[in-house]
Protein backbone atom coordinates (compact mmCIF):
# COMPACT_ATOMS: atom_id res chain seq x y z
CA UNK A 1 0.00 0.00 0.00
CA UNK A 2 1.69 3.13 -0.81
CA UNK A 3 0.64 6.56 0.31
CA UNK A 4 2.89 8.19 -1.99
CA UNK A 5 2.49 17.18 -5.69
CA UNK A 6 -4.01 70.64 -11.42
CA UNK A 7 -4.98 74.73 -11.72
CA UNK A 8 -0.90 75.85 -10.74
CA UNK A 9 1.03 72.53 -11.40
CA UNK A 10 0.79 68.77 -10.57
CA UNK A 11 2.31 67.92 -7.12
CA UNK A 12 3.36 64.02 -7.12
CA UNK A 13 4.89 62.31 -3.60
CA UNK A 14 7.49 59.75 -4.43
CA UNK A 15 8.16 56.84 -1.71
CA UNK A 16 11.60 54.68 -2.57
CA UNK A 17 12.11 51.97 -0.47
CA UNK A 18 16.00 51.26 -0.29
CA UNK A 19 16.83 47.64 0.87
CA UNK A 20 18.90 44.58 -0.40
CA UNK A 21 15.72 42.44 -1.05
CA UNK A 22 12.45 43.29 -3.14
CA UNK A 23 9.76 45.30 -1.56
CA UNK A 24 7.11 44.27 -4.16
CA UNK A 25 6.78 40.80 -3.67
CA UNK A 26 2.98 40.27 -1.78
CA UNK A 27 4.34 37.62 0.45
CA UNK A 28 4.39 34.09 -1.07
CA UNK A 29 6.31 33.81 -4.61
CA UNK A 30 7.44 30.20 -5.83
CA UNK A 31 10.43 29.38 -8.01
CA UNK A 32 11.37 26.03 -9.57
CA UNK A 33 14.77 25.19 -9.28
CA UNK A 34 15.28 22.02 -10.47
CA UNK A 35 12.72 20.53 -12.84
CA UNK A 36 13.37 16.19 -12.57
CA UNK A 37 13.57 14.63 -15.85
CA UNK A 38 15.02 11.11 -15.25
CA UNK A 39 16.69 9.55 -18.38
CA UNK A 40 19.48 7.35 -16.53
CA UNK A 41 20.96 10.84 -15.38
CA UNK A 42 18.62 12.38 -13.22
CA UNK A 43 15.87 11.00 -10.95
CA UNK A 44 11.70 11.13 -11.13
CA UNK A 45 9.30 11.66 -9.01
CA UNK A 46 10.30 13.32 -5.44
CA UNK A 47 7.96 12.32 -2.71
CA UNK A 48 9.96 13.57 0.24
CA UNK A 49 10.45 16.56 2.07
CA UNK A 50 13.80 17.77 2.10
CA UNK A 51 16.48 18.44 5.24
CA UNK A 52 18.98 21.36 5.11
CA UNK A 53 22.55 20.11 6.26
CA UNK A 54 25.28 21.84 7.61
CA UNK A 55 26.78 22.96 4.57
CA UNK A 56 23.31 24.99 3.62
CA UNK A 57 22.41 22.84 1.17
CA UNK A 58 19.33 20.43 0.53
CA UNK A 59 18.92 17.10 0.58
CA UNK A 60 16.35 14.71 -0.69
CA UNK A 61 15.48 11.53 -2.41
CA UNK A 62 13.29 10.52 -5.77
CA UNK A 63 10.81 7.06 -4.93
CA UNK A 64 12.34 6.45 -8.89
CA UNK A 65 15.22 7.09 -11.11
CA UNK A 66 18.81 6.96 -11.12
CA UNK A 67 21.39 5.29 -13.15
CA UNK A 68 20.14 1.61 -12.38
CA UNK A 69 18.10 -0.47 -14.72
CA UNK A 70 15.03 -0.58 -12.66
CA UNK A 71 15.05 3.05 -11.70
CA UNK A 72 15.43 2.27 -8.30
CA UNK A 73 15.88 5.85 -6.99
CA UNK A 74 17.95 8.00 -5.83
CA UNK A 75 19.35 11.26 -3.27
CA UNK A 76 20.24 14.10 -4.75
CA UNK A 77 21.68 17.71 -3.47
CA UNK A 78 20.57 20.96 -4.09
CA UNK A 79 21.85 24.29 -3.29
CA UNK A 80 19.83 27.28 -2.41
CA UNK A 81 20.35 28.51 -5.75
CA UNK A 82 19.59 25.88 -7.40
CA UNK A 83 22.69 23.75 -8.58
CA UNK A 84 21.50 20.09 -8.78
CA UNK A 85 23.76 17.30 -8.20
CA UNK A 86 22.81 13.39 -8.68
CA UNK A 87 24.08 12.34 -5.04
CA UNK A 88 23.44 8.66 -5.41
CA UNK A 89 22.14 5.87 -7.09
CA UNK A 90 20.00 3.15 -5.70
CA UNK A 91 20.69 -0.59 -7.07
CA UNK A 92 18.48 -2.73 -5.90
CA UNK A 93 20.86 -4.86 -2.83
CA UNK A 94 20.85 -1.48 -1.18
CA UNK A 95 17.86 -1.05 -0.98
CA UNK A 96 14.82 0.63 -4.00
CA UNK A 97 11.79 3.44 -3.70
CA UNK A 98 13.54 5.67 -1.36
CA UNK A 99 9.73 7.21 -0.61
CA UNK A 100 10.66 9.48 2.58
CA UNK A 101 13.05 12.31 2.92
CA UNK A 102 16.36 12.07 5.18
CA UNK A 103 16.97 12.86 8.28
CA UNK A 104 20.00 14.78 9.51
CA UNK A 105 21.28 13.03 12.45
CA UNK A 106 23.47 14.89 14.94
CA UNK A 107 26.55 12.80 13.51
CA UNK A 108 26.41 14.66 10.35
CA UNK A 109 24.84 12.12 7.91
CA UNK A 110 21.58 11.56 6.49
CA UNK A 111 19.28 8.59 7.51
CA UNK A 112 16.64 7.68 5.56
CA UNK A 113 14.64 4.63 4.41
CA UNK A 114 13.36 2.44 1.23
CA UNK A 115 10.12 1.04 0.84
CA UNK A 116 11.27 -2.13 -1.16
CA UNK A 117 14.71 -4.45 -1.88
CA UNK A 118 17.76 -4.67 0.37
CA UNK A 119 20.32 -7.57 0.86
CA UNK A 120 18.02 -10.34 1.87
CA UNK A 121 17.57 -11.88 -1.52
CA UNK A 122 13.69 -12.48 -2.35
CA UNK A 123 13.28 -11.59 1.51
CA UNK A 124 14.11 -8.47 1.51
CA UNK A 125 10.98 -5.63 1.95
CA UNK A 126 12.75 -2.78 2.55
CA UNK A 127 15.93 -1.04 4.24
CA UNK A 128 17.29 1.48 6.63
CA UNK A 129 20.09 3.60 5.51
CA UNK A 130 22.71 5.70 5.95
CA UNK A 131 24.23 8.52 3.50
CA UNK A 132 26.94 11.17 4.10
CA UNK A 133 27.16 14.72 2.49
CA UNK A 134 29.77 13.17 -0.32
CA UNK A 135 27.52 10.52 -0.81
CA UNK A 136 28.47 7.62 0.35
CA UNK A 137 25.76 4.97 1.44
CA UNK A 138 25.92 2.33 4.00
CA UNK A 139 22.98 0.20 4.07
CA UNK A 140 21.89 -0.40 8.13
CA UNK A 141 19.78 -2.80 7.91
CA UNK A 142 16.88 -5.21 5.32
CA UNK A 143 13.10 -5.83 6.51
CA UNK A 144 12.38 -9.48 5.96
CA UNK A 145 8.79 -9.23 7.32
CA UNK A 146 9.16 -11.71 9.78
CA UNK A 147 8.55 -10.36 12.75
CA UNK A 148 10.42 -7.24 11.89
CA UNK A 149 7.71 -5.44 9.61
CA UNK A 150 8.27 -4.70 6.19
CA UNK A 151 8.12 -1.32 3.96
CA UNK A 152 9.42 1.60 5.96
CA UNK A 153 7.15 4.01 4.06
CA UNK A 154 7.63 7.13 6.00
CA UNK A 155 10.63 9.45 7.40
CA UNK A 156 12.82 8.50 10.42
CA UNK A 157 13.13 10.77 13.89
CA UNK A 158 16.02 10.89 15.85
CA UNK A 159 15.21 10.71 20.13
CA UNK A 160 17.01 12.47 22.67
CA UNK A 161 18.79 8.73 23.26
CA UNK A 162 20.32 9.38 20.01
CA UNK A 163 18.86 6.26 18.26
CA UNK A 164 16.00 6.66 15.08
CA UNK A 165 12.36 5.69 15.43
CA UNK A 166 10.43 5.19 12.66
CA UNK A 167 7.35 2.83 11.17
CA UNK A 168 6.45 -0.05 8.38
CA UNK A 169 3.51 -0.61 7.01
CA UNK A 170 3.30 -4.01 6.74
CA UNK A 171 1.87 -3.57 2.96
CA UNK A 172 2.42 -6.96 2.24
CA UNK A 173 2.35 -9.12 5.50
CA UNK A 174 0.89 -7.43 8.21
CA UNK A 175 -0.95 -4.12 9.75
CA UNK A 176 2.33 -2.30 10.35
CA UNK A 177 5.29 -1.73 13.36
CA UNK A 178 6.95 0.75 15.29
CA UNK A 179 10.52 0.54 15.43
CA UNK A 180 13.86 1.65 17.42
CA UNK A 181 17.29 2.02 15.36
CA UNK A 182 20.90 2.36 16.59
CA UNK A 183 23.16 4.54 14.32
CA UNK A 184 24.83 1.73 13.55
CA UNK A 185 22.62 -0.73 12.54
CA UNK A 186 20.94 -2.41 15.31
CA UNK A 187 17.04 -2.80 15.44
CA UNK A 188 14.21 -3.23 17.34
CA UNK A 189 10.65 -3.91 16.95
CA UNK A 190 8.83 -1.78 19.51
CA UNK A 191 4.82 -2.70 18.66
CA UNK A 192 3.22 -4.35 16.30
CA UNK A 193 -0.26 -3.30 15.31
CA UNK A 194 -2.87 -5.64 15.32
CA UNK A 195 -5.24 -4.05 12.63
CA UNK A 196 -8.24 -3.79 15.60
CA UNK A 197 -8.60 -0.86 17.99
CA UNK A 198 -5.08 0.25 18.12
CA UNK A 199 -5.61 0.83 14.08
CA UNK A 200 -3.14 -0.16 11.44
CA UNK A 201 -0.98 1.38 8.73
CA UNK A 202 0.94 3.83 10.64
CA UNK A 203 1.51 6.84 8.69
CA UNK A 204 4.05 9.96 8.44
CA UNK A 205 7.02 10.65 10.81
CA UNK A 206 7.15 10.12 14.65
CA UNK A 207 6.95 12.93 16.46
CA UNK A 208 8.62 13.24 20.13
CA UNK A 209 7.12 15.12 23.16
CA UNK A 210 8.55 16.95 25.52
CA UNK A 211 7.85 13.65 28.05
CA UNK A 212 10.01 11.62 25.99
CA UNK A 213 7.37 9.62 24.31
CA UNK A 214 6.91 9.33 20.58
CA UNK A 215 3.67 10.34 18.80
CA UNK A 216 2.28 9.04 15.53
CA UNK A 217 -1.20 8.41 13.68
CA UNK A 218 -2.10 5.34 11.70
CA UNK A 219 -4.17 5.30 8.19
CA UNK A 220 -6.44 2.56 9.39
CA UNK A 221 -7.91 -0.69 7.94
CA UNK A 222 -11.09 -1.75 9.34
CA UNK A 223 -13.32 -2.11 12.28
CA UNK A 224 -13.81 0.82 15.34
CA UNK A 225 -10.58 2.29 13.74
CA UNK A 226 -10.76 2.09 10.21
CA UNK A 227 -10.75 5.43 9.69
CA UNK A 228 -6.99 6.00 11.94
CA UNK A 229 -5.96 7.08 14.66
CA UNK A 230 -3.61 8.90 17.15
CA UNK A 231 -1.23 6.67 19.62
CA UNK A 232 1.59 7.49 21.75
CA UNK A 233 4.12 4.95 22.69
CA UNK A 234 6.86 4.86 25.08
CA UNK A 235 10.73 4.24 23.90
CA UNK A 236 10.43 1.24 25.63
CA UNK A 237 7.56 0.10 23.58
CA UNK A 238 3.77 0.31 25.28
CA UNK A 239 1.35 1.83 23.20
CA UNK A 240 -1.89 3.77 24.15
CA UNK A 241 -4.56 5.13 22.23
CA UNK A 242 -4.98 8.11 22.37
CA UNK A 243 -7.97 9.20 19.88
CA UNK A 244 -9.88 7.15 17.08
CA UNK A 245 -11.19 9.23 14.01
CA UNK A 246 -14.58 8.78 13.07
CA UNK A 247 -14.54 10.01 9.37
CA UNK A 248 -17.28 12.57 10.49
CA UNK A 249 -16.78 16.19 11.18
CA UNK A 250 -13.02 15.58 12.83
CA UNK A 251 -11.97 14.01 9.68
CA UNK A 252 -10.24 10.79 9.02
CA UNK A 253 -7.15 9.09 7.25
CA UNK A 254 -4.57 11.00 8.76
CA UNK A 255 -1.75 10.40 6.39
CA UNK A 256 0.96 13.06 7.65
CA UNK A 257 1.79 12.37 11.08
CA UNK A 258 1.93 15.12 13.49
CA UNK A 259 4.11 17.84 14.27
CA UNK A 260 5.04 19.36 17.85
CA UNK A 261 3.81 22.69 18.56
CA UNK A 262 5.10 25.71 20.81
CA UNK A 263 2.20 25.40 23.01
CA UNK A 264 2.81 21.66 24.16
CA UNK A 265 0.44 20.08 21.73
CA UNK A 266 0.59 18.10 18.21
CA UNK A 267 -1.13 19.35 15.39
CA UNK A 268 -1.45 17.03 12.23
CA UNK A 269 -4.07 17.09 9.33
CA UNK A 270 -6.87 14.27 7.96
CA UNK A 271 -6.72 13.16 3.94
CA UNK A 272 -10.39 12.55 4.49
CA UNK A 273 -13.77 13.66 5.99
CA UNK A 274 -14.85 17.32 8.54
CA UNK A 275 -17.59 19.06 7.60
CA UNK A 276 -16.76 20.14 4.42
CA UNK A 277 -15.56 16.62 3.26
CA UNK A 278 -12.26 17.74 1.94
CA UNK A 279 -10.05 16.83 5.13
CA UNK A 280 -9.20 18.62 8.35
CA UNK A 281 -6.65 20.43 10.39
CA UNK A 282 -6.49 19.59 14.28
CA UNK A 283 -5.14 19.83 17.26
CA UNK A 284 -4.11 16.83 20.00
CA UNK A 285 -3.36 17.52 23.67
CA UNK A 286 -1.11 14.84 25.12
CA UNK A 287 -3.82 13.76 26.94
CA UNK A 288 -6.02 13.10 23.31
CA UNK A 289 -8.35 15.67 23.67
CA UNK A 290 -8.49 16.41 19.82
CA UNK A 291 -9.90 19.75 18.51
CA UNK A 292 -10.43 20.35 14.45
CA UNK A 293 -9.26 23.63 13.74
CA UNK A 294 -9.71 23.76 9.94
CA UNK A 295 -11.76 21.98 7.21
CA UNK A 296 -11.21 21.90 3.62
CA UNK A 297 -14.17 22.47 1.59
CA UNK A 298 -12.15 21.25 -2.09
CA UNK A 299 -12.62 25.46 -2.89
CA UNK A 300 -9.99 28.01 -3.47
CA UNK A 301 -7.79 26.26 0.31
CA UNK A 302 -7.80 23.47 -1.58
CA UNK A 303 -8.50 19.55 -0.11
CA UNK A 304 -6.92 16.45 1.31
CA UNK A 305 -4.06 17.68 2.83
CA UNK A 306 -1.34 15.26 2.85
CA UNK A 307 2.03 15.21 4.67
CA UNK A 308 3.56 16.47 7.66
CA UNK A 309 3.12 20.39 9.08
CA UNK A 310 5.93 21.96 9.01
CA UNK A 311 6.58 24.60 12.20
CA UNK A 312 7.43 28.08 11.71
CA UNK A 313 9.45 30.56 14.05
CA UNK A 314 6.07 32.25 15.02
CA UNK A 315 4.50 29.58 16.27
CA UNK A 316 1.95 28.61 12.88
CA UNK A 317 2.28 25.82 10.74
CA UNK A 318 2.93 25.50 6.80
CA UNK A 319 1.33 22.38 5.18
CA UNK A 320 0.48 21.27 1.76
CA UNK A 321 -2.85 19.74 -0.15
CA UNK A 322 -3.25 17.95 -3.09
CA UNK A 323 -2.29 21.32 -5.45
CA UNK A 324 -1.50 23.88 -2.43
CA UNK A 325 0.73 24.62 0.26
CA UNK A 326 -0.61 26.83 3.00
CA UNK A 327 0.10 28.20 6.39
CA UNK A 328 -2.02 28.06 9.20
CA UNK A 329 -2.09 29.41 12.92
CA UNK A 330 -3.05 27.39 16.02
CA UNK A 331 -6.11 28.80 15.81
CA UNK A 332 -7.20 27.79 12.43
CA UNK A 333 -6.64 30.63 10.42
CA UNK A 334 -5.39 29.45 7.22
CA UNK A 335 -3.54 31.19 4.05
CA UNK A 336 -3.09 29.63 0.58
CA UNK A 337 0.19 30.38 -0.15
CA UNK A 338 0.51 28.68 -3.47
CA UNK A 339 -1.76 27.16 -5.67
CA UNK A 340 0.14 25.13 -7.72
CA UNK A 341 -0.82 24.62 -11.40
CA UNK A 342 1.28 21.86 -12.65
CA UNK A 343 3.28 20.67 -16.22
CA UNK A 344 4.60 22.14 -17.49
CA UNK A 345 5.61 25.15 -15.52
CA UNK A 346 5.07 24.28 -12.06
CA UNK A 347 4.40 21.47 -10.12
CA UNK A 348 2.19 19.37 -8.52
CA UNK A 349 0.90 17.48 -5.77
CA UNK A 350 3.57 19.35 -3.11
CA UNK A 351 5.01 16.64 -0.56
CA UNK A 352 3.81 18.62 2.84
CA UNK A 353 4.71 21.70 3.92
CA UNK A 354 7.98 23.62 2.58
CA UNK A 355 11.05 23.18 4.49
CA UNK A 356 11.93 26.76 6.53
CA UNK A 357 16.14 27.80 5.62
CA UNK A 358 18.90 29.47 7.37
CA UNK A 359 17.85 32.24 4.46
CA UNK A 360 14.73 32.94 5.08
CA UNK A 361 13.37 31.00 2.56
CA UNK A 362 11.54 27.44 2.37
CA UNK A 363 11.40 24.83 0.13
CA UNK A 364 9.59 22.15 -0.74
CA UNK A 365 9.64 19.44 -3.60
CA UNK A 366 6.01 18.04 -5.88
CA UNK A 367 5.46 14.59 -6.71
CA UNK A 368 4.45 15.86 -10.03
CA UNK A 369 4.69 19.05 -12.23
CA UNK A 370 7.87 20.24 -13.83
CA UNK A 371 8.96 20.24 -17.78
CA UNK A 372 8.54 16.25 -17.60
CA UNK A 373 5.73 16.14 -14.98
CA UNK A 374 8.41 14.24 -13.02
CA UNK A 375 8.77 16.30 -10.34
CA UNK A 376 10.32 19.62 -9.13
CA UNK A 377 12.41 21.63 -6.41
CA UNK A 378 10.91 24.65 -5.33
CA UNK A 379 11.59 27.98 -3.60
CA UNK A 380 8.90 29.86 -1.62
CA UNK A 381 9.80 33.53 -1.51
CA UNK A 382 8.54 34.81 1.96
CA UNK A 383 9.99 37.84 1.56
CA UNK A 384 8.99 41.38 3.29
CA UNK A 385 6.33 43.59 2.15
CA UNK A 386 5.65 47.35 2.36
CA UNK A 387 2.20 48.66 1.93
CA UNK A 388 0.25 51.55 2.71
CA UNK A 389 -2.52 51.86 5.09
CA UNK A 390 -5.85 53.51 5.34
CA UNK A 391 -6.13 56.40 5.55
CA UNK A 392 -3.27 56.20 2.79
CA UNK A 393 -2.82 59.80 2.93
CA UNK A 394 -3.93 63.30 2.83
CA UNK A 395 -2.04 66.60 1.56
CA UNK A 396 -3.62 69.61 4.00
CA UNK A 397 -3.18 72.99 2.24
CA UNK A 398 -2.12 76.03 3.77
CA UNK A 399 -2.50 79.09 2.12
CA UNK A 400 0.25 82.16 2.76
CA UNK A 401 -0.75 85.18 0.52
CA UNK A 402 0.31 83.91 -2.96
CA UNK A 403 1.97 80.52 -1.46
CA UNK A 404 0.94 77.71 0.14
CA UNK A 405 2.43 74.35 1.70
CA UNK A 406 1.39 71.15 1.69
CA UNK A 407 1.85 68.72 4.61
CA UNK A 408 1.79 65.29 3.91
CA UNK A 409 0.97 62.95 5.94
CA UNK A 410 1.21 59.15 4.38
CA UNK A 411 1.03 55.48 6.68
CA UNK A 412 2.89 52.54 5.85
CA UNK A 413 2.52 49.04 7.23
CA UNK A 414 6.03 47.03 6.91
CA UNK A 415 6.27 43.25 7.46
CA UNK A 416 9.43 41.29 8.38
CA UNK A 417 10.58 38.28 6.36
CA UNK A 418 9.97 34.70 8.57
CA UNK A 419 13.35 34.74 10.55
CA UNK A 420 14.96 38.07 9.50
CA UNK A 421 15.09 41.12 10.74
CA UNK A 422 14.06 44.30 8.22
CA UNK A 423 15.37 47.92 8.34
CA UNK A 424 13.34 49.95 6.12
CA UNK A 425 15.09 52.92 4.60
CA UNK A 426 12.39 55.13 3.04
CA UNK A 427 12.93 58.39 1.09
CA UNK A 428 9.74 60.63 1.26
CA UNK A 429 10.45 63.08 -1.91
CA UNK A 430 7.69 65.94 -1.99
CA UNK A 431 7.63 67.96 -5.17
CA UNK A 432 6.51 70.07 -8.45
CA UNK A 433 6.24 68.91 -11.82
CA UNK A 434 7.83 72.76 -12.77
CA UNK A 435 10.70 71.77 -10.31
CA UNK A 436 9.95 74.15 -7.57
CA UNK A 437 10.14 73.71 -3.89
CA UNK A 438 11.81 69.63 -4.07
CA UNK A 439 11.94 68.40 -0.64
CA UNK A 440 13.56 65.37 0.34
CA UNK A 441 13.06 63.44 3.98
CA UNK A 442 14.41 60.27 4.63
CA UNK A 443 13.16 58.05 7.57
CA UNK A 444 13.75 54.70 8.59
CA UNK A 445 12.48 51.71 11.06
CA UNK A 446 12.83 48.63 11.59
CA UNK A 447 10.53 45.06 12.09
CA UNK A 448 11.85 42.48 13.68
CA UNK A 449 11.71 38.45 12.26
CA UNK A 450 7.80 38.18 11.47
CA UNK A 451 6.22 41.25 12.71
CA UNK A 452 4.47 44.03 11.23
CA UNK A 453 5.16 48.05 12.04
CA UNK A 454 2.57 50.29 11.42
CA UNK A 455 4.23 54.30 11.09
CA UNK A 456 3.31 57.39 9.97
CA UNK A 457 5.36 60.09 8.77
CA UNK A 458 4.39 64.01 8.38
CA UNK A 459 6.44 66.20 6.97
CA UNK A 460 6.49 69.94 4.67
CA UNK A 461 7.06 69.88 0.88
CA UNK A 462 7.33 72.88 -1.59
CA UNK A 463 6.20 75.57 -2.19
CA UNK A 464 3.92 76.74 -5.36
CA UNK A 465 3.06 80.30 -6.75
CA UNK A 466 -0.95 80.95 -6.89
CA UNK A 467 -2.26 83.20 -8.94
CA UNK A 468 -6.51 84.07 -9.78
CA UNK A 469 -5.46 83.74 -13.31
CA UNK A 470 -4.58 79.84 -12.97
CA UNK A 471 -7.10 77.37 -13.38
CA UNK A 472 -7.69 74.85 -10.29
CA UNK A 473 -6.17 73.25 -7.68
CA UNK A 474 -4.62 69.78 -7.86
CA UNK A 475 -6.92 66.95 -6.10
CA UNK A 476 -5.05 63.38 -7.03
CA UNK A 477 -1.72 62.92 -6.28
CA UNK A 478 -0.02 59.96 -6.99
CA UNK A 479 2.71 57.83 -5.63
CA UNK A 480 4.39 55.13 -6.11
CA UNK A 481 6.24 52.09 -4.37
CA UNK A 482 8.25 50.05 -6.47
CA UNK A 483 6.02 50.61 -9.18
CA UNK A 484 1.95 50.39 -7.57
CA UNK A 485 0.20 53.56 -7.80
CA UNK A 486 -1.22 54.80 -4.40
CA UNK A 487 -3.64 57.89 -4.35
CA UNK A 488 -2.87 60.90 -1.73
CA UNK A 489 -5.73 63.30 -1.12
CA UNK A 490 -5.85 66.71 -0.18
CA UNK A 491 -8.35 68.76 1.71
CA UNK A 492 -8.66 66.25 4.52
CA UNK A 493 -8.49 61.85 4.25
CA UNK A 494 -11.34 60.29 2.58
CA UNK A 495 -14.56 60.06 4.43
CA UNK A 496 -13.51 63.40 6.55
CA UNK A 497 -15.18 66.42 5.83
CA UNK A 498 -13.79 68.13 2.68
CA UNK A 499 -12.69 71.96 2.92
CA UNK A 500 -13.70 74.33 1.28
CA UNK A 501 -11.62 75.63 -1.77
CA UNK A 502 -9.45 79.03 -0.93
CA UNK A 503 -10.76 82.13 -1.12
CA UNK A 504 -8.76 82.62 -4.50
CA UNK A 505 -9.57 79.90 -6.72
CA UNK A 506 -12.88 80.34 -6.60
CA UNK A 507 -13.37 83.00 -9.30
CA UNK A 508 -11.69 80.67 -12.24
CA UNK A 509 -14.39 77.76 -10.33
CA UNK A 510 -17.07 80.28 -11.23
CA UNK A 511 -16.44 80.39 -14.71
CA UNK A 512 -17.22 76.84 -14.53
CA UNK A 513 -21.15 76.92 -14.49
CA UNK A 514 -21.44 74.99 -11.28
CA UNK A 515 -23.65 77.00 -8.44
CA UNK A 516 -21.03 78.28 -5.80
CA UNK A 517 -21.80 75.51 -3.11
CA UNK A 518 -20.35 72.83 -5.47
CA UNK A 519 -17.66 75.13 -6.63
CA UNK A 520 -16.42 75.59 -2.84
CA UNK A 521 -16.17 71.99 -2.58
CA UNK A 522 -14.52 71.30 -6.19
CA UNK A 523 -11.86 68.72 -6.89
CA UNK A 524 -9.93 68.47 -10.13
CA UNK A 525 -9.19 64.89 -10.67
CA UNK A 526 -5.75 64.52 -12.31
CA UNK A 527 -5.82 60.70 -13.55
CA UNK A 528 -2.40 59.03 -14.56
CA UNK A 529 -1.56 56.58 -17.43
CA UNK A 530 1.67 55.12 -16.81
CA UNK A 531 2.59 51.81 -18.93
CA UNK A 532 5.48 51.33 -16.47
CA UNK A 533 6.83 52.76 -13.53
CA UNK A 534 9.97 54.00 -15.27
CA UNK A 535 7.42 55.85 -17.86
CA UNK A 536 5.89 57.83 -15.00
CA UNK A 537 9.46 58.63 -13.81
CA UNK A 538 10.37 60.50 -17.31
CA UNK A 539 9.43 63.62 -19.05
CA UNK A 540 10.14 66.42 -16.49
CA UNK A 541 13.05 68.11 -14.44
CA UNK A 542 12.47 65.79 -11.67
CA UNK A 543 11.54 63.06 -13.56
CA UNK A 544 7.58 63.44 -12.65
CA UNK A 545 5.35 63.00 -15.88
CA UNK A 546 2.36 65.56 -16.36
CA UNK A 547 -1.09 63.71 -16.48
CA UNK A 548 -2.66 62.73 -19.58
CA UNK A 549 -5.88 63.62 -18.87
CA UNK A 550 -8.13 65.57 -17.14
CA UNK A 551 -11.60 65.28 -15.32
CA UNK A 552 -13.67 67.60 -12.99
CA UNK A 553 -15.97 66.13 -10.45
CA UNK A 554 -18.32 67.48 -7.93
CA UNK A 555 -17.88 66.23 -4.09
CA UNK A 556 -20.30 65.60 -1.95
CA UNK A 557 -20.66 68.71 0.78
CA UNK A 558 -19.15 67.17 4.18
CA UNK A 559 -17.95 64.26 2.95
CA UNK A 560 -14.64 62.95 0.59
CA UNK A 561 -16.04 60.48 -2.72
CA UNK A 562 -14.02 57.31 -3.20
CA UNK A 563 -11.75 59.27 -5.83
CA UNK A 564 -10.43 61.41 -3.63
Amino acid sequence: MSFARFGWSVVSAMVVASLGIPLSAIGQTVTILHNFVGGGTDGIYPSGPLVQGSDGNFYGTTSEGGTFTGSPGTVFVITPGGAYTLLYSFSGPDGCNPDAGLTLGTDGNFYGTTVGCGSAGVSSQGTVFRISPAGVLTSLYTFTGSGDGSSPEFGLVQGSDGNFYGTTTDANVGNGTVFRITPSGTLTTLYTFTGGSDGGFPTGVLAQGTDGNFYGTTFGISGSAANGTVFVITPSGSLTTLYTFTGANDGGKPLGGLTLGNDGNFYGTTNSGGSGGGGTIFQISPAGVLTTIYTFTGAANGSLPQGTLVLASDGSFYGATEGTVFNVTPSGVLTTLHTFTGYPSDGSVPNGGPLPASNGLRYGTTLNGGTSDWGVVYQLSTQPTLSITSPQAQFNYQLTQNNYTETPTIAFSATSGETTSITWSLQLLYATTDGKGAVNSTKTFTTTPGGTKNEHYTGTGGQLTATATQNTATTNVVGFITGTAITICPFGAVGSESPRVPPMLRAPLRGSGLSRQASRTIKANFAWTCASYSECLAGSPLGLQRPSRFAVRRCPQGGGSSGC
